[in-house]
């Protein structure tokens, strides 16, 4: 197995978790490359992984003809969500301020703004998209705590909080019965779960396995995690195809 990992500048937070990838890769042992452009590495084979973020990951899969699936909420977590979300258009939100007051994000796999709470206009400043964009809608719930788990193959592998109190703490059954709804989630994924004030726990959001922030997951089990959603992902292509060839493009 040989393991590309996006080659950057150090120190910037953003690189962190590439570093954090190749040091999890080495300490099991693989081959790890570093690459400036993804068009370096030439050909690619079924045991090969590549890691880098997550614009670059999508163009190199889409390359290979796969669609990266978008989760975000699925049916069968709505049970612990604990509150109401919807899709709408970004114009849905921006004319109708007796609709303010709640959280929107985008829909798409790129997260093009970061997600907010509207309640004046100003909260709408820097999206710049245009109003036929798709977002996410949901009521606004105040979290004191959270924190990132990590899934592989359903079992949490760990749990890295990342922002709030440090006094309040997660219901770990919630979390446990959520993972065990979601029978058909992927090999590799996150569960961000908040704690409210009146001690619920609750889904913040789902995110895909492939290209995610490490939070502190340990750089051995970072890349374990990686490795399983990179392989369900290519997997079609290469039921089919012995070799990938990088386009110049990429």
């Amino acid at each position: 197995m040989t393991v590309y990992v996006k080659d950057t500048q150090f120190p910037i937070e953003a690189n962190v978790n590439p570093y954090n990838a190749a040091l999890g890769f080495y300490l099991r042992g693989e081959e790890v490359i570093h690459y400036r452009e993804q068009k370096e590495i030439g050909t690619f084979t079924k045991d090969d992984i590549l890691v880098d973020y997550v614009t670059e990951t999508q163009a190199f899969l889409a390359a290979m003809g796969i669609q990266v699936p978008h989760f975000d909420y699925p049916t069968a977590l709505q049970p612990y969500i604990g509150r109401n979300v919807h899709q709408a258009k970004l114009e849905d939100i921006i004319n109708n301020p007796s609709s303010w007051g709640v959280f929107i994000k985008p829909v798409s796999t790129t997260k093009w703004f970061t997600g907010r709470v509207i309640n004046q206009a100003q909260d709408l400043r820097g999206i710049g998209m245009a109003e036929d964009t798709r977002v996410w809608v949901s009521d606004a719930v105040e979290f004191v705590a959270e924190w990132r788990a990590y899934i592989l193959d359903g079992t949490v592998i760990d749990v890295r909080p990342y922002a709030g109190d440090y006094h309040f703490s997660f219901d770990a059954t919630v979390l446990d019965a959520a993972v065990t709804a979601w029978n058909d989630a992927p090999a590799a994924y996150s569960l961000d779960i908040g704690a409210t004030q009146d001690g619920k726990t609750l889904i913040v959001e789902v995110n895909d396995g492939y290209a995610l922030g490490s939070y502190g997951l340990s750089p051995y089990k970072y890349a374990a995690f990686l490795q399983a959603r990179w392989q369900q992902l290519v997997a079609p292509f290469f039921a089919e195809n012995d070799v990938f060839v990088v386009p110049d493009s990429l």
